[in-house]
């Protein structure tokens, strides 16, 4: 049994409380993306903003950025596969090093890109390297895991500064629910986030962090290379495209989308997981991908069950926020079933009925999600205009402990 504490009145105000989540919000989803190299002759400008719109997908559709490196982190790891399995069969294998994880990463985020005559001319897949490599058309240096992990940008003080962060922000939560103080549903909601981001920091920590230099391979033939796979527009720029990525993650299509900008600027798509043609077969690994994805989906939307208790300024804000919570906890367990299902599809012939029921489902989901997310935003911003006293009430010995904004 807990001491009954000591409560600070207005210990916190309402801007310290929306500061905090900001910066806990702000230094998850920096440190939680780790974009894939950009163009070679792209601007800082366009980096930036092109990150910007990823760090704006960890606060609008976590789930969404969290199956992006789920993809990664499974492609990655067949990338590695595929290449040790071609160096122990092949007569050049013996001249390169094993690849692990980080090299995976590396090949499937762009990080070996052709040059022709001196200029770039776009990012290769491990099958287009290793076939260069067997017929000599291509001079590559050997690259190893300390050179990739050199081209990395994600030091050691900033992990440190972000954990400290985050492990301050989820503690105090945790007390604040001991001791029976209200939390606001923008800590609710950025607790959510936060949790999300730690799995995608998780499944992304062997991937390299804002590497701007790819490894140069250079072509030596006379011969021109012809189409590269990634080189190649598959597909125009639009925002549907960003959901294909929910249904390839659960194998629900094979769609591979390279838009006009990527062609353009010798680079792999913004959000690209992988080759497509790697990961067509499942595997008991895939499976267990799925259920981590599923699992994380639901531990997010029940994270907001922790708002129930939240004094509502009226019961039809109150049964708004729980018809929400309950969608968004039961969506991706239906996306799961059906993924599931698909597992399953040896023993079944696929029909073309089979694909547009399929199609149609994921994009009754994401509209319904995207109203969703809209509706917790909207609640959030209304509750500000009445919040309990209590919510500024903090536990007396906290306060002593160093943090920021709090």
């Amino acid at each position: 049994m807990f001491v009954s504490p000591s409560i600070c009145d207005d210990g916190r105000s309402l801007w310290s409380i929306v500061l905090d989540c900001l910066i806990s919000l702000a230094a998850c989803s920096w440190n939680a993306v780790h974009p894939n190299i950009p163009g070679t002759d792209e601007g800082q400008w366009t980096i930036l903003s092109r990150r910007l719109g990823i760090m704006a997908l960890v606060v609008l559709a976590p789930e969404l950025l969290l199956i992006w490196a789920l993809q990664q982190f499974t492609s990655a790891g067949m990338a590695a596969k595929a290449f040790n399995e071609w160096r122990a069969t092949s007569r050049m294998g013996h001249e390169f090093e094993g690849w692990n994880r980080t090299h995976g990463f590396f090949a499937e985020m762009g990080g070996f890109q052709l040059y022709v005559n001196g200029d770039s001319y776009g990012p290769l897949t491990v099958k287009e390297l290793t076939c260069y490599i067997d017929q000599g058309l291509v001079g590559i240096p050997i690259i190893k895991e300390a050179d990739i992990l050199d081209r990395s940008k994600n030091d050691g003080f900033n992990k440190a500064f972000v954990v400290s962060q985050l492990v301050w922000f989820v503690f105090q939560f945790i007390v604040r629910v001991v001791y029976h103080l209200p939390q606001t549903l923008l800590e609710v909601e950025t607790l959510g986030l936060v949790a999300l981001s730690f799995v995608t920091w998780g499944l992304w920590w062997k991937k390299p962090k804002d590497v701007f230099t790819p490894c140069r391979v250079d072509w030596t033939s006379r011969a021109h290379p012809g189409e590269l796979e990634l080189g190649t527009e598959t597909g125009h720029d639009s925002l549907w495209h960003v959901f294909y990525a929910l249904a390839s993650a659960a194998r629900l299509t094979d769609r591979k989308i390279v838009p006009s900008s990527a062609v353009e600027a010798h680079r792999v798509p913004t959000l690209y997981s992988g080759c497509v043609g790697h990961r067509i077969v499942y595997e008991k690994q895939e499976r267990v991908s799925i259920f981590l994805l599923a699992g994380s989906a639901v531990w997010f939307g029940a994270v907001h069950l922790f708002s129930l208790s939240y004094p509502f300024a009226s019961a039809y804000y109150y049964w708004t926020w729980l018809l929400c919570t309950a969608v968004i906890i039961a969506m991706p367990m239906g996306i799961f079933f059906l993924a599931f299902l698909w597992c399953l599809r040896d023993l079944i012939t696929p029909r073309r009925s089979h694909w547009q029921s399929l199609r149609v489902m994921v994009r009754f989901n994401s509209v319904v999600y995207i109203l969703i997310r809209v509706a917790y935003v909207v609640l959030i911003i209304l509750t500000f205009r009445s919040l309990p006293s209590d919510v500024y009430h903090v536990v007396c010995w906290t306060t002593p402990i160093p943090h920021l904004f709090s």
